[in-house]
């Protein structure tokens, strides 16, 4: 089994845990008022708390009990162990599904309890069959996985997997239960202005999709961004020159230099992409310390937001002279500002694009946990991964070092 994130040292599994699922992220699809209701939908220790956690502005917890482990399936979420949950992400039809990171799953939620499907007890990479690699494709309960970093709600209800241990983009069929392998067979850069299928990729971080329905995937140790094209199914680079380094803003993006992760063999994962109302692909340039904007169409990387040293300052200023601290993932919320997890800063930030001033959406900045039931600024985050909206336009974190998932009311 591979070691944990490098220079971090996992809690104690709690009493009762199974060893075997020691050394295990968040996509999680709920409309809150849908199937997550069920559960409370925040924590309720009574006296009209649910009420509380309705309040705009107010943290409450969602899922999780805190407990670094995994304790079964079928349980209700705010009684489920979580391990290091790292994004969210919302179905159309209202079901949650999330990365349980260190647990190697992907549960969904359904009827107010979490229940997997993919992966297992085992850390691995699919089936012992490789059944996953036919057409027919192969249960998901029966996959194993190697630390899953991001999930994204295909156009036809399916549900694709970055597995980022495996090198490998797999597809969920949530009707079936099945799971086939989109892309990569091992790690590697190789592929480019080929089949998808036959090219490798070398620890890819995040997916997205645009209007199109081109998959763009951060193919984050390769230090570059890669584009599937929907009607040919081929794959390219679009951007990233492949040197982890801090360059190319006013140019071209395959000239561009990033810093999605770094180069030792665990390190914690970096790179979530996300397609901006304005078209343009932004990137968490997580070791730059800054937000990147790709215009695909114009052929141009600028730096929306960081100015490049680690750290924290610049609230109700230019968000191109602020500091951010491993910046690990965004989101567009409804109305049309970037949400930023501000990881190392244990916050979440937000960019208006339109003044360009950045503010801080959640978090005080200390790490741990308090808050719930108050608001979301004066609430105390551990290392958010994840930021997410759910159909109600509510913004939900992934409070990853807590094993929590949270959301803040509209």
């Amino acid at each position: 089994m591979k070691p944990l994130l490098d220079n971090v040292s996992p809690p104690p599994l709690p009493r009762g845990a199974s060893l075997a699922l020691l050394g295990r992220t968040v996509f999680f699809a709920v409309g809150l008022g849908g199937a997550l209701a069920l559960s409370s939908g925040c924590s309720d220790d009574g006296g009209g708390d649910v009420e509380l956690c309705r309040a705009p502005g107010t943290i409450c917890t969602i899922v999780g009990n805190g407990d670094p482990a995994f304790d079964g399936d079928l349980r209700p979420a705010l009684e489920s162990a979580l391990y290091w949950p790292m994004d969210i992400a919302y179905a159309a039809d209202g079901r949650g599904y999330l990365l349980d990171w260190q647990n190697h799953r992907v549960r969904r939620l359904a009827g107010g309890r979490l229940e997997t499907v993919m992966g297992n007890d085992f850390v691995g990479d699919g089936p012992r069959d490789q059944s996953d690699l036919t057409p027919a494709g192969a249960p998901g309960i029966s996959v194993e996985l190697n630390h899953p970093t991001d999930l994204l709600v295909l156009p036809d209800g399916a549900v694709a997997v970055a597995s980022w241990h495996n090198h490998k983009i797999r597809r969920l069929d949530v009707t079936t239960g099945k799971v086939t392998v989109l892309i990569g067979t091992g790690p590697g850069a190789t592929g480019d202005n080929g089949p998808a299928k036959s090219a490798l990729l070398n620890q890819p971080k995040s997916i997205a999709l645009d209007k199109h329905g081109n998959l763009y995937i951060t193919d984050s140790r390769n230090q570059k961004i890669r584009c599937i094209d929907a009607a040919s199914g081929t794959i390219r680079t679009v951007a990233g020159s492949g040197r982890y380094a801090f360059a190319g803003d006013g140019g071209g993006p395959l000239e561009a230099s990033f810093a999605m992760q770094q180069a030792s063999d665990n390190p914690e994962p970096g790179g979530n992409i996300a397609f901006g109302p304005d078209g343009a692909l932004y990137l968490a340039d997580t070791y730059n310390d800054r937000i990147r904007r790709i215009d695909l169409a114009k052929a141009v990387v600028t730096t929306v937001a960081g100015n490049g040293v680690a750290g924290y300052a610049g609230d109700l200023g230019a968000a191109v002279d602020a500091r951010l601290n491993k910046p690990r993932d965004l989101a567009f919320g409804p109305d049309g500002r970037l949400y930023i997890a501000d990881t190392n800063n244990h916050r979440v930030r937000i960019v208006d694009l339109a003044t360009g001033v950045i503010d801080t959406a959640v978090g005080d900045g200390i790490p741990g946990f308090s808050g719930d039931r108050g608001p979301a600024r004066a609430a105390r985050l551990h290392k958010p991964f994840g930021v997410a909206f759910d159909g109600e336009g509510n913004l939900v974190v992934t409070d990853t070092f807590n094993n929590r998932i949270r959301k803040v009311a509209r």
